[in-house]
Parts: C-alpha cells; structure tokens; sequence
C-alpha cells in the first residue's frame, strides 16, 4: 500500500492501525474521535498531517521514516501520546493528555509543537533524543506521574518550562541538563 484514503464523512473510528506498508504520506480524515490511531513500521513515510480533534485512547507514531513530519492541528485531548523517530511533531492545539506522554528517539531540534499543553495527568518522558536542544512548553503547569528527561546529549536547560508548578511524582534529569 502506497496511498491510504478514508471516507471525509466519518465522524468516530475506535481504531485506525497502519502499520508495515510502503506508504509515503498519511493525510486527511474528516474523523472528529478515533479511539487508538497507531501509525509505525512504514519506513518510506513522509508526511502525517491528520485532523482528529480527541484521541481517546493511545496516539502512538513511530518507527516511520527518519524525516516523518507529524501535523495534527485540530486535537485538543489525547488519552496517551508517543512519538518516536520524527523530524518535526506539531499540535499546537493540544491542551490536556490523561495518560502519559513520551517522546525518545526523535530527530528534531526542540520539543515545541505542543505550545497549548497545560496538564499531563500521567508520566511525561523524553529520552534520547540526541538532536534537541530546547523544550518550549510555556503553558504546562502540572505533570501528575512524574517527569523524566534523559539521555537528550544536547539538551542543557529546561528553560522553556516556565509554566510548570506541579510535578507529583519523581523528576529526574539525567544529561547535560543545568
């Protein structure tokens, strides 16, 4: 499969798998809901640029190509959300997540495509990814499960975690982090 299309006129999916297929870009869907959206093991993907507004179970995408740009605009609410192995991810609407978040193994330069990201109501993990440089989350104030940064060899401050005034769990930082 190189090209996957989907009916606009959906409004809730619980599950859209893709996985190990030769497909490059991953565009579309008039889906408001979808329940699990898991995209990994296509390495000739490109581009991801869908538009769900809730993910009520786990968003998880990677092992894609190395340069897979992920773009999800309109989502506000995801239950779980890991990224790994991508060049660029950008929800700038992403306000709240109630499980966990993770991202390790990337290929970007900063962790600011979240800008709108106030709570993570579970466990927040960014581990090796050895490019970035910065973490720009002004507007995340509580992480209830704890927070780990790790193993991100440039990353040398968290600066850009202005906003944050609750941490419930344990933090660790282990690195190059002042």
């Amino acid at each position: 499969m190189q090209t996957f299309s989907i009916l606009q006129t959906l409004d809730t999916v619980n599950t859209i798998i893709i996985q190990n297929s030769q497909i490059e870009e991953l565009k579309g869907f008039g889906l408001q809901t979808i329940g699990d959206l898991i995209v990994s093991n296509n390495p000739y993907l490109n581009s991801i640029d869908l538009q769900p507004y809730n993910v009520t179970g786990t968003l998880r995408i990677g092992i894609n190509g190395r340069s897979t740009i992920v773009s999800m605009p309109n989502l506000q609410y995801a239950q779980v959300v890991l990224f790994a192995n991508s060049s660029n991810i950008t929800i700038p609407s992403l306000t709240q997540v109630d499980g966990g978040l993770a991202s390790w193994d990337n290929y970007m330069a900063d962790f600011r495509g979240a800008p709108l990201l106030q709570s993570v109501n579970g466990g927040f993990n960014l581990s090796n990814n050895r490019l970035m440089t910065s973490i720009e989350l002004p507007y995340l104030q509580k992480v209830a499960d704890g927070f780990t940064v790790y193993n991100n060899t440039n990353l040398t401050t968290l600066d850009g975690l202005y906003g944050l005034t609750t941490n419930s769990r344990d933090a660790v930082f282990d690195g190059n982090v002042t």
